[in-house]
């Protein structure tokens, strides 16, 4: 408004705008914006007080946000992450190419950046139920990083909330175990769980966040099916190794005037077999997201 000696700070390009403003016929206009960056002369620019009012609110509805919202995360964060001295690892379900070296990244950064010791969990969730632990240092995790499978195990059949046993009859029953893990990590000191897995092992992640525990999910599959995920490890190398198939079913093919047909895995997601045909320029591509009608491929 008038007269006013605010000034409005340009994120990025280090400017600060002196505004000055006066009244012409009845609209108030800013008359001046000057440029004040040593390396720069004076600059006057007539504009429209409506659209600086705007420029102004929007800033301070910025600022508003970064001061009730956004610093008290930050800081919050921060506050955390100095309360966190010892962090759990483990890797579930099925294995891939990259477990090892998440792993080797996870040791390295938490020892080298937070100061944090490392315990990695043999075997996924069932070295966590069973209290079988590793300490990962720098050492051990050395050299592991072109290494395929993971040194610390897979599982993929542990789920802590509905966990299978066989009772005094053979008879498999299931029932809640998670509070047992829940424990061992209180009892190792363990401020937060880095749990490195798919679809069911990140459920059981997710489940034991919700009974409080400090989880960080790393997206591991090569079916690439993990909700809110751009992209899960293991995905690539499994598309290449199917690209490699491709091209050689298809100088087969070729010789012998044949139609092959090529399954490949993802479950119920066809990321791999939409981007393998596609790379391999298949002529039909069948995903299980898509119906589709046998008689119609005959025709094709």
């Amino acid at each position: 408004a008038g007269n006013s000696k605010d000034f409005i700070p340009y994120a990025g390009l280090g400017l600060r705008y002196k505004i000055a403003a006066s009244k012409k016929r009845g609209h108030i206009k800013t008359t001046a914006i000057m440029d004040h960056r040593p390396d720069r002369t004076d600059v006057a620019v007539v504009a429209q007080t409506e659209k600086m009012n705007d420029l102004v609110a929007k800033v301070d509805n910025m600022t508003d946000m970064l001061n009730s919202t956004i610093i008290p995360k930050i800081e919050e964060l921060e506050k955390n992450m100095l309360e966190i001295k010892r962090i759990g690892v483990l890797t579930g379900g099925g294995d891939c190419s990259g477990l090892n070296a998440v792993v080797r990244a996870v040791t390295l950064t938490a020892i080298n950046k937070y100061g944090c010791e490392v315990i990695g969990f043999k075997k996924g969730y069932a070295g966590l139920y069973a209290n079988n632990y590793v300490q990962l240092t720098a050492e051990n995790t050395a050299g592991i990083l072109n290494l395929g499978g993971t040194i610390l195990k897979n599982s993929n059949k542990d789920n802590l909330f509905n966990y299978a046993y066989r009772d005094e009859n053979g008879n498999i029953q299931h029932k809640d175990v998670s509070d047992v893990a829940i424990q061992n990590l209180k009892d190792l000191q363990i401020d937060a769980l880095v749990v490195i897995g798919g679809d069911g092992t990140l459920t059981s992640a997710r489940d034991f966040a919700r009974k409080g525990v400090r989880v960080i999910g790393v997206p591991k599959t090569i079916d690439n099916d993990v909700s809110y995920a751009d992209i899960t490890f293991g995905f690539t190398t499994a598309l290449g190794v199917i690209c490699n198939a491709v091209d050689r079913v298809r100088t087969t093919a070729f010789s012998h005037d044949r139609v092959q047909i090529l399954e490949v895995m993802g479950r119920n997601c066809g990321w791999l077999a939409l981007e393998g045909g596609l790379s391999g320029g298949a002529d039909i591509i069948l995903l299980p997201e898509i119906p589709y009608d046998v008689e119609k491929i005959v025709e094709v």
